[in-house]
């Protein structure tokens, strides 16, 4: 189905352009790298020139990776605190500095990105689902926060625009979620719900449906409208025990709809 995640990992396979092994070149702290690998390993080294440099200068990404790990002695000593930020560097640099790398980003719309293989359980997700997928999350971080996909306002602006589900044409949203946004907007003032916004929770893009009053259950969809469940009290910080650490560790995307407070 067309909301159904995105696995990628092999160089040759769809999407395999998601991956750090990728040939595509990227400028950043005026030097040029030939992967992304390369400038992540590098940054282990970054007190030790030799090490950075012959980095630098490896013919591969493979290479780059093996040669990090035989000098593990030499990396810096807050690499686990910095290296998700350092992620997010490179793969922001490939996509903003390859047009072609980023339409294929685009072209991925809300689905979620998986890196699927057993080789890595921080990075990817482990092959079995057990892993983290950091790598899929910053990809999908960059795709909503940094680019810019879609049009990002607040709800009040849009509101006028958003009265028909024509205005919606340009967003991917998964089909059950525009019927419910459809039957919304037939009766907005009586509605129970104010407006739909996409988030980043556990690694996957949901759907949080906030209530127009505190005291409603706000439901959380997946992408097949499943709902997972039901953080209390919109974004008062309490919760029903389900998802109770949603308000705290979710990463709000964008609002895809909403209608006037009454």
């Amino acid at each position: 189905m067309a909301h159904h995640p995105i696995y990628f990992y092999d160089l040759d396979a769809p999407y395999g352009e998601f991956g750090n092994f990728y040939p595509a070149p990227i400028q950043l702290d005026g030097l040029t790298w030939s992967t992304t690998e390369q400038y992540f390993q590098a940054q282990k080294f970054v007190s030790h020139k030799k090490q950075y440099r012959h980095i630098l200068e490896l013919a591969t990404p493979r290479e780059a990776f093996d040669y990090a790990r035989t000098h593990d002695s030499l990396k810096r000593s807050d690499w686990n605190d910095v290296k998700d930020d350092i992620m997010f560097k490179a793969c922001l640099a490939k996509f903003q500095q390859h047009p072609k790398l980023k339409e294929i980003l685009l072209s991925t719309g809300h689905r979620t990105l998986v890196e699927h293989t057993e080789n890595d359980s921080y990075w990817a997700d482990g092959g079995n689902g057990t892993g983290k997928n950091q790598l899929g999350i910053t990809l999908m971080k960059i795709f909503y926060t940094k680019m810019k996909i879609f049009l990002t306002s607040i709800a009040f602006i849009v509101i006028a625009l958003l009265s028909s589900s024509s205005s919606l044409a340009k967003t991917e949203i998964p089909r059950c979620i525009q019927k419910m946004m459809d039957g919304f907007n037939t009766t907005p003032r009586s509605s129970p719900y104010i407006r739909i916004d996409s988030y980043l929770y556990n690694g996957k893009i949901t759907y949080y449906a906030s209530s127009s009053c505190c005291d409603r259950f706000n439901p959380l969809f997946d992408g097949e409208c499943k709902q997972i469940c039901a953080p209390s009290g919109g974004f008062i910080g309490r919760g029903d025990g389900k998802c109770a650490d949603f308000h705290e560790s979710a990463t709000q995307l964008e609002n895809i709809w909403a209608v006037p407070r009454s």
